[in-house]
């Protein structure tokens, strides 16, 4: 049971690490994006880059509020696994 737990461990933190990854690459992408609306790359969201307002994708919007959920599930999960004590 304790390689299980250690295989679990090592799978969640991995997760986790993908997941600021990919949260730290949109960051630091959204800024050049362009500073006009541009209906043929789809750049319709206003976003505040700094005081300037860039706009941004659709699925870079969805990204930016929607990688935190993940990022939270899998905390949780790795705490779930750090406490659980297999029966003896």
């Amino acid at each position: 049971m304790k390689k299980v737990r250690v295989a679990l461990l090592v799978i969640i933190n991995v997760m986790g690490v993908g997941i600021v990854a990919a949260w730290c690459y949109l960051l630091s992408t959204l800024c050049a994006s362009p500073r006009t609306i541009n209906e043929a790359t789809k750049n319709t969201v206003d976003y505040n880059c700094h005081g300037t307002v860039v706009f941004i994708t659709p699925f870079q919007d969805l990204q930016l509020h929607w990688l935190l959920l993940p990022l939270l599930v899998v905390t949780l999960a790795s705490f779930v696994v750090r406490m659980w004590q297999p029966p003896n």
